[in-house]
C-alpha cells in the first residue's frame, strides 16, 4: 500500500534521481545536441519504466489503468512541457513524418498559439481545443512515441471522470481521478532534471506545447541557441499562475492505493 508520506518519500528520492542523472548524462562542455537527445531518450526511458512496475502493482491490488486508445479527453487541455521536451519532439517529427504532415503540424500549432498565448491562467485552465499533436481522425497523439512527461504521468482510474472533466470545465468540483503516485514522483524527478539543467545556464520554464513546440519547429537553430544558453523559448504564465495548473492537477491526483 502507498499512502501521502510514502509518496513524499519516493518523490524526494525520484528528484534525487532526475538530478543524478541529467549529471551523469551531460558532463562535459560545449554540449553536443546528439548528448541532450540521449539523455531525453534516457529521461522518458526512466519514467516509462516505473510506469510498467506501477501498473504491475495496482493490478496487484485489483485497480487499473483506465486510459484507453482512442479516448483523448486529456488531449483538449492544457499540457505543460519544458524546452528539452519541445527540442526533442521537434527533432521526431522532422525525422519521421513528412514534409506535408510536417507543416500541417505547424500551422496547427500557430493556431492553438493565437488562441491562447494571451489567455488569462484560469481561463486557459478551462479552455479545451485539440492537442496539435493529436490525430482527431483516430484521436490518437501522432508523437506518442515521445510524447511529453506531462501526458505519460497522467494516469486514470476512470475514464468516465475523464469525460465528466472535458465535458464540463467550469466545474471546479469534477475532476479526472488520477493516480497520485505517478503524478507526483513524476514531477519531482522532472523537477530534480531541470535542476541540474539550470545549473548548466540553461532554461527550464514549463511552457504550453503550443508554444514551446512553435519555437521548435520554426526555429532550426532553435536547439544549438538553447544549449548556449539563449532563453529563446516565450514563458506566458509566471511561478504564481503555474501553481493554478498545478493544483488543479493535484486535486485530480487523489487516487492513492
Amino acid at each position: 500500500m502507498t499512502d501521502k508520506n510514502l509518496i513524499a518519500q519516493l518523490s524526494r528520492q525520484f528528484e534525487t534521481d532526475g538530478y543524478t542523472l541529467a549529471l551523469q548524462g551531460l558532463s562535459s562542455h560545449p554540449i553536443r545536441i546528439s548528448a541532450l537527445f540521449k539523455l531525453t531518450r534516457d529521461f522518458y526511458a526512466y519514467i516509462d519504466s516505473f510506469l510498467k512496475d506501477f501498473e504491475y502493482f495496482i493490478e496487484k491490488q485489483d485497480h487499473k489503468i483506465d486510459c484507453q486508445k482512442g479516448c483523448s479527453s486529456c488531449c483538449y487541455q492544457a499540457v505543460f512541457i519544458t524546452p528539452f521536451e519541445a527540442l526533442y519532439t521537434a527533432d521526431f517529427i522532422r525525422k519521421h513524418m513528412p514534409v506535408p504532415i510536417q507543416k500541417q503540424i505547424l500551422q496547427r500549432i500557430k493556431s492553438k498559439h493565437n488562441s491562447t498565448h494571451k489567455m488569462d491562467a484560469r481561463i486557459c485552465l478551462t479552455y479545451r481545443e485539440a492537442c496539435p499533436l493529436l490525430d482527431t481522425k483516430s484521436n490518437s497523439c501522432m508523437v506518442h512515441a515521445v510524447r511529453p512527461q506531462a501526458c505519460r504521468i497522467f494516469l486514470s482510474s476512470d475514464v468516465d471522470s475523464c469525460k465528466a472533466s472535458y465535458n464540463n470545465p467550469n466545474q471546479h468540483d469534477i475532476f479526472s481521478r488520477l493516480y497520485d503516485l505517478p503524478l507526483q514522483t513524476g514531477r519531482a524527478f522532472c523537477a530534480g532534471f531541470n535542476s541540474r539543467l539550470s545549473e548548466l545556464g540553461l532554461q527550464t520554464d514549463e511552457l504550453k506545447l503550443e508554444d514551446g513546440m512553435l519555437e521548435a519547429l520554426e526555429n532550426r537553430h532553435a536547439a544549438d541557441e538553447w544549449l548556449q544558453g539563449k532563453n529563446n523559448f516565450t514563458a506566458n504564465y509566471s511561478n504564481d499562475e503555474l501553481k493554478i495548473f498545478s493544483e488543479h492537477v493535484e486535486k485530480s491526483g487523489q487516487i492513492v492505493v
